[in-house]
């Protein structure tokens, strides 16, 4: 979405959108491929922490420009085709961004390429309950750090502000004092009780 800020929760959100039209404010980029494999690994790679800390420090702006995007480390379509080996980050993707039954044609296109059986099962495991979506980002995340060449250490310093407990962060003035390009704002809002 071109329309963001280096202060939001998140500053890339990316998702696959069925072929219907949007505004100008949306960036829309298509991965070639048939089965549509590439899509849920670029998707997967432009929604993790990393690619998003990366934008963040550019992001000068309320605008996520071309410029910015350009400039970020998005991937190549050879590193890619590397991620798709894994099949289960693909589908830990693929429960997250084919939750709605639109994307049912889709699911029959990733059984083409891979087995029917763990195709099926994972449709049955979409991401429908919040502590579901929370382990799969997880997942995902760890994956598209190591793909950037991160190791845990330069991931902790990624996402050094996002523990703290939820009396500092309701508090307005406690939050004055943190940085303002920190992921401390994602899931601020819920209790850590309601995830289980």
């Amino acid at each position: 979405m071109r329309v963001s800020s280096a202060t939001n929760s998140r500053t890339t959100i990316a998702t696959i959108v069925p072929r219907f039209p949007s505004q100008h404010s949306l960036f829309t980029g298509i991965a070639s491929d048939a089965s549509g494999i590439g899509n849920i690994a670029l998707t997967g790679i432009l929604n993790s922490f990393v690619f998003d800390y990366v934008v963040r420090q550019k992001c000068a702006g309320v605008n996520v420009t071309a410029s910015v995007l350009n400039e970020s480390p998005c991937p190549t379509k050879s590193r890619i085709e590397g991620l798709l080996a894994s099949r289960h980050w693909v589908a830990s993707i693929a429960k997250l961004v084919w939750v709605h039954p639109i994307f049912s044609p889709d699911w029959l296109k990733l059984a083409a390429v891979m087995p029917t059986e763990f195709v099926a099962k994972n449709f049955r495991r979409r991401a429908l309950r919040y502590a579901e979506y929370l382990r799969l980002r997880c997942v995902i995340d760890a994956v598209a750090a190591s793909y950037f060449g991160l190791d845990e250490p330069a991931l902790r310093w990624i996402l050094r502000e996002c523990a703290y407990p939820r009396e500092i962060l309701d508090d307005a003035s406690s939050r004055l004092g943190l940085a303002a390009h920190a992921f401390w704002r994602v899931d601020r809002h819920l209790r850590l009780e309601k995830l289980v």
